[in-house]
């Protein structure tokens, strides 16, 4: 599990996927990561060392959560492999390939470094 202070700002910055999460949908064994503490959590499993006590937790998203929401067949594996052949050289981690991928698939924004912004 990626737990790079890259990748945290990656996933604090996907709105649309930080959003999945604020309607309550919190699951045991999700990982976020709470500012306040500069760490990361693990909801509801037993890294979760302190009580949850931020009002702005960012969801880390793992990557059968990425591919959940793309709703990934292996079918699609092609699509997937030609993105990792173009982009994989740009990311650390298959967390932050999977973010990027489905950010592009689902939203169309690409990642700038510093932001999501609608790819034109």
């Amino acid at each position: 599990m990626d737990r790079t202070i890259r990748y945290r700002v990656m996933c604090q910055k996907a709105i649309e996927l930080q959003e999945l999460r604020k309607q309550g949908l919190w699951e045991e064994g999700d990982f976020y990561t709470a500012y306040k503490h500069n760490r990361v959590f693990v909801w509801g499993g037993e890294g979760e060392d302190e009580p949850y006590d931020s009002s702005h937790p960012v969801w880390l998203l793992r990557q059968d959560q990425l591919q959940e929401i793309i709703k990934f067949k292996v079918k699609e594996m092609d699509k997937f492999v030609g993105y990792c052949i173009c982009g994989m050289h740009r990311h650390d981690s298959m967390e932050q390939l999977w973010l990027v991928f489905v950010m592009k698939e689902k939203y169309n924004k690409i990642w700038n470094g510093e932001n999501w912004i609608k790819e034109k």
